[in-house]
């Protein structure tokens, strides 16, 4: 226990000489913070199953398989209309970008599933071709965590149907993992750079294909040595671990130099069942930019970087550890209730596609609370009415092929 937590430097650190800069977690409460919380989250996870309770039977709906195959083509005509539009901006509308994450997660959920459960080819086909080219897309646009969201959906659909799981796969995931961190501020220094040279410029070119083209040269051209020496690894293993690493700025600075939250940066919470259309003053989700100044890791004046602050983290800035550990508990019940209530039938992978896409929600919780629950609200919300038109549209459709049938 008399292990050396490495002392964390920010320019913004208050004080004149350098030294000031730097900060020494200790990794006692660290520790202890972290076992709270993975304590706690597991009682609330486990706790239905001393009570012997069965998850909810299975239910089915049953509706013509036109209008499904309706809804996937609406689906997949989103993707190439959301990439055409973030370029040429002909609607600006902040929902085609919250309807991005739901859309193609459900989309290669779906095709996983069709292809596991009827071995068509076809189907095997579909996933690779768009997960690999989502993926490369993503990546050149200096994006990490969402294109390895889509890695994740089709491995943990395969897992869930065949319970098992290929360690050969899981390891070139990692690595690939690692490589991509490697080359990411590199690829975001010449596309994002790139882009905003040429926006005014270049408006008859693409520039998604301009951003690939800029990306694989950072792949090929990018000195190996420069990627992978000590300093730039411990880079980007402080990047892989800011959770880690977050709380231990929290720890050391709450609440000596900065008080307790209180819980305020919970308050919006209760607006995320609201659509912004009808309610124009919603607040904006801006937490990920107030931890970082509040913590002055980044400059006040900064009104666009966002410092990533766990859910474990935003409970401890709020209330200390015993935040921790009853949001950690909640946090747990809360999860497991939406497992044990949602449907996860391979027979129905509309329904089914549309579970995973909200419980992956829960998958990187590396963002505040209210971002996390908002998005799964958000979603439930979306899914539901889907679920509620098509179920609509199938009673209409019966009721017409019934009246004409006694015609």
């Amino acid at each position: 226990m008399n292990y050396n937590i490495e002392p964390i430097f920010s320019i913004y650190f208050p004080g004149d000489d350098m030294g000031s800069r730097f900060i020494y977690p200790e990794i006692k409460p660290l520790i202890l913070t972290i076992s709270l919380g993975l304590t706690s989250f597991s009682i609330g996870y486990f706790l239905l199953n001393y009570f012997g309770l069965k998850k909810i039977n299975y239910f089915k709906i049953d509706w013509n398989y036109k209008i499904e195959h309706f809804l996937i083509l609406i689906f997949f005509l989103f993707i190439p209309f959301y990439y055409i539009n973030n370029e040429k901006n002909f609607i600006n509308l902040s929902i085609l970008t919250q309807l991005k994450f739901p859309i193609i997660i459900f989309l290669l959920s779906y095709f996983q599933i069709k292809y596991l459960i009827s071995k068509n080819i076809y189907f095997s086909i579909v996933v690779v071709l768009l997960l690999s080219l989502l993926f490369v897309i993503e990546i050149s646009s200096g994006s990490t965590v969402f294109p390895y969201l889509l890695v994740v959906i089709v491995v943990a659909t395969n897992f869930f149907k065949n319970k098992r799981i290929n360690f050969l796969t899981i390891l070139i995931i990692v690595s690939s993992m690692i490589l991509a961190h490697s080359f990411k501020y590199e690829i975001r220094a010449k596309t994002w750079d790139y882009e905003n040279k040429n926006q005014y410029s270049d408006n008859n070119k693409s520039q998604l294909l301009k951003k690939l083209n800029q990306t694989k040269e950072v792949y090929l051209k990018t000195d190996l040595d420069k990627i992978f020496n000590s300093q730039h690894t411990q880079g980007q293993l402080f990047r892989l671990f800011h959770s880690n690493t977050s709380l231990q700025v929290a720890q050391t600075r709450t609440p000596e130099e900065i008080e307790f939250y209180g819980g305020k940066s919970y308050r919006g919470i209760i607006y995320k069942f609201i659509p912004r259309f009808l309610f124009k003053d919603k607040p904006q989700e801006e937490w990920g930019n107030f931890w970082g100044k509040r913590y002055e890791i980044i400059n006040l004046n900064d009104y666009h970087t966002a410092w990533n602050f766990p859910v474990l983290n935003e409970f401890y800035s709020n209330y200390a550890n015993k935040g921790v550990v009853i949001g950690m508990f909640l946090l747990g019940f809360v999860i497991k209730l939406i497992l044990f209530f949602l449907n996860f039938n391979f027979n129905q992978p509309v329904l089914f596609s549309m579970v995973s896409t909200v419980v992956l929600n829960f998958f990187f919780l590396e963002s505040n609370l209210s971002l996390v629950l908002g998005s799964v609200i958000n979603q439930l919300l979306f899914f539901s009415t889907i679920i509620i038109l098509m179920c609509s549209v199938n009673f209409l459709l019966k009721k017409v092929k019934n009246s004409k049938i006694k015609i």
